[in-house]
């Protein structure tokens, strides 16, 4: 409520997710059209279901007039796949999500980035910039785009700058507005996420479309 406005947000991955509960439980503001899109099937479906059980009780909890669409492909494949830019183009007043954190975090899936794009220079292109194009034309004039995303130490001990990196890209198609640093609380145990070992924080860019 703080850095955007509008009605129809866009999250081009689904964050097992999270940003679809957090849509629905924005009761108090405009948000009224979820856009998103995920490379994981389960996830996919998990999205379907939420958005059943929320049609389910939106008179008794919710209140009504909120409407998700859901693609289960790869970002960068939006346009290709089902003519993502022809269907949303400038209707987008935000775009918020945290990408992959390119080889980090692998999942089960044959259509993740970094299976498409296993070197970095190739991921950054072919993954990034492209997700990062698409969502410039389906924002409209003035809509936010931010990620959140920080640096980190692969299995080769190489220190990958990734949040400079994307931040680089962005910078090519949208204007930089601002940014922040989100501190996180976890209670720490043998499963913490390695990205969040070397500080418990990470960074958010914010971008605007001119």
């Amino acid at each position: 409520d703080n850095l955007f406005e509008g009605t129809t947000l866009f999250a081009p991955c689904m964050g097992w997710n999270a940003y679809q509960l957090g849509f629905y439980s924005a009761t108090n503001t405009t948000w009224s059209h979820f856009i998103s899109t995920d490379v994981i099937p389960e996830v996919v479906q998990n999205g379907r279901d939420l958005h059943e059980l929320w049609e389910e009780q939106k008179s008794n909890i919710f209140g009504n007039g909120k409407t998700v669409d859901l693609y289960c492909c790869p970002s960068e494949q939006l346009n290709t796949r089902h003519n993502f830019v022809g269907k949303y183009v400038n209707q987008v007043d935000a775009v918020l999500f945290s990408p992959p954190y390119y080889d980090l975090e692998i999942y089960d899936s044959p259509e993740q980035s970094v299976v498409s794009y296993p070197e970095y220079q190739d991921w950054l292109r072919g993954y990034w910039e492209e997700t990062v194009k698409l969502c410039s034309e389906v924002l409209r004039p003035g809509g936010r785009f931010a990620f959140v995303i920080s640096d980190y130490r692969n299995k080769q001990g190489e220190n990958i700058t990734i949040s400079t990196d994307m931040r680089d890209i962005v910078s090519k198609h949208l204007k930089q507005i601002d940014a922040y640093k989100v501190q996180w609380s976890v209670i720490k145990t043998k499963r913490q996420a390695h990205k969040t070992r070397n500080g418990n924080f990470e960074d958010l860019w914010l971008f605007e479309k001119s």
